[in-house]
């Protein structure tokens, strides 16, 4: 613990005196390999011990209160730098979610570009899926904001050992169900409609029943039947009952679907049916 303790005046010294510095890696466009921009990533040599990881850094921050203080030397470090790159090249910056749920984030990076005179087209900020789920209303307004600023949004580590991706793979889950309020919006929001397709083709990889809930009209039917979703559920193919009997057995179900799907009604599976390309 006296170490520790120790280590965090140290951090603090550094941060004072000049001791921390930042690299900067690459990001290419595949297909063409040009430079589109420069992710930020904390460094710290120590005198003594080295060189220190940025996971222990920023732990070391956090233990003593210098996470906003840090993070926003960042931000201004990696804002200065980029405004003296070629034009349209973009730098990132990742921002712990102490600092970006901070009510004055946005003005914080308003006031960043403003000092280094860097577009705010050019600035990306990074933000994991664990602080969205800290505090998702206040990420989602957050976001709002810096995004009205013109500042670019990115989904850091997505797939990693905290998201919902990870559990997918990890989990031994035999269904995945779509939520019924992504059903209500597929035939107003084609992004949502994309969605729900791409939640398909997951489970299919993964050899995961998929389930769509809500579906209340022939077009939702229609959206999923054409792109082999396993199961179905919704007020239009049956409503609740107390007990399921001859008025609701699933063969009643299915005379009740409009006439243009009962011949071809949802394949449904008990394990993943796999449908091949057209």
């Amino acid at each position: 613990m006296r170490e520790r303790r120790a280590l965090g005046d140290d951090l603090r010294n550094a941060m004072e005196n000049g001791q921390l510095s930042l690299f900067y890696q690459v990001q290419t466009v595949v297909a063409t390999g040009e430079v589109s921009g420069y992710e930020a990533l904390l460094r710290w040599e120590h005198p003594v011990r080295g060189n220190i990881s940025p996971t222990e850094i920023l732990d070391l921050a956090y233990e003593n209160g210098l996470i906003i203080e840090l993070g926003e030397w960042v931000l201004d470090q990696a804002c200065k730098a980029a405004a003296d790159w070629d034009e349209g090249i973009r730098v990132a910056v990742n921002m712990s979610a102490s600092q970006f749920l901070l009510p004055r984030f946005a003005d914080t990076v308003s006031a960043a570009l403003e000092r280094s005179g860097l577009p705010a087209s050019r600035l990306v900020i990074e933000v994991t899926e664990a602080t969205i789920q800290r505090d998702r209303p206040r990420a989602l307004a957050m976001a709002r904001k810096v995004h009205a600023l013109g500042v670019r949004l990115a989904l850091d580590e997505f797939g990693g050992q905290k998201s919902v991706l990870s559990m997918l793979r990890e989990f031994p889950f035999d269904k995945i169900k779509i939520d019924r309020t992504l059903m209500q919006q597929v035939g107003t929001d084609p992004a949502t409609a994309e969605l729900v397709r791409s939640v398909m083709l997951v489970g299919h990889a993964l050899r995961v029943s998929v389930l769509a809930q809500g579906i209340e009209t022939p077009a939702q039917l229609a959206l999923l039947s054409s792109e082999g979703c396993d199961e179905g559920q919704g007020y239009l193919i049956g409503r609740p009952a107390q007990v399921p009997g001859a008025a609701t057995a699933p063969a009643a179900a299915v005379r009740a679907m409009p006439s243009t799907f009962a011949a071809t009604p949802i394949r449904a599976a008990c394990a993943p049916v796999f449908y091949p390309a057209a």
